[in-house]
């Protein structure tokens, strides 16, 4: 439980120093403007201490009320499972991997990897689930990278965030470009959290305090859409943005499904 809650608790012990300071600045203002006397020393010393006394037994309670509340919320439990019909779009399963590469999501809840082809234009899509975040199981976390520091293959070699069509929706999106000793790929990636799609990684954390805070559950997915590329990007630019406009909705539909939204 405390591994769940660190930020919160670290964000009131800041609340509390912080108004700790502003009152002692105060009294000490407050001493300079009337005088040195003893008499006002023994005033202002107490009423601020009895302010941060009252901030801190506020803070008590409220800390005991929301555990008791995140106690109520629902844990991990079993793993969902990733299943999305193409049904009635011109993109096919292709059984045969386009690549080599997948994104380093460490211990996603439940994760759907899948290639698709369509003409001559093929995709992976990925897709990294995660329910009951606790430490070192997060959705949005530093060590959740397209390419990890200790990949000697794979390189990651530059990085932009652009509009994207996804679905019905415009939405930003990250794109990526990476390169191994035999492929070169063109990936696109976002978060999904709380039936909101985006790329920032801030707006993804503040998705996930709001859902809980409201007692919805903190399910969110990362999702990747990669495809490969020789030299110049426009040609796999538009194989990934047919593909997100194409597939993505039965991505969306799923995400929605699994979550109780």
């Amino acid at each position: 439980q405390f591994l769940r809650n660190r930020s919160l608790v670290l964000g009131w012990c800041c609340f509390l120093f912080w108004a700790g300071s502003f009152w002692s600045e105060e009294g000490s203002a407050s001493s300079r403007d009337v005088g040195d006397s003893s008499a006002v020393k023994a005033v202002s010393i107490p009423v601020r201490y009895w302010v941060v006394v009252g901030l801190l037994l506020t803070s008590a309670l409220v800390w005991r009320v929301y555990g008791y509340w995140l106690d109520s919320l629902p844990e991990a439990g079993s793993a969902p499972v990733l299943q999305m019909s193409t049904e009635g779009q011109s993109w096919r399963p292709e059984p045969t991997a386009i690549t080599d590469w997948q994104p380093n999501f460490e211990q996603p809840t439940t994760l759907l990897k899948q290639d698709y082809v369509e003409q001559r234009n093929k995709v992976m899509l990925y897709v990294a689930y995660y329910r009951g975040q606790v430490q070192d199981r997060e959705l949005v976390s530093s060590r959740n990278v397209l390419v990890s520091t200790i990949n000697k293959h794979w390189g990651n070699v530059g990085e932009t965030v652009r509009p994207a069509k996804v679905g019905n929706f415009s939405i930003m999106v990250r794109e990526t470009r990476l390169r191994s000793p035999e492929q070169r790929l063109l990936v696109w990636s976002w978060y999904w959290v709380d039936g909101t799609q985006t790329a920032n990684d801030y707006y993804a954390k503040w998705l996930e305090a709001k859902a809980r805070f409201l007692g919805r559950s903190d399910d969110g997915a990362a999702i990747v859409l990669a495809t490969p590329y020789e030299e110049g990007t426009d040609a796999a630019e538009a194989t990934l943005q047919k593909a997100a406009r194409d597939i993505m909705p039965a991505v969306s539909a799923m995400l929605t499904r699994i979550s109780g939204r």
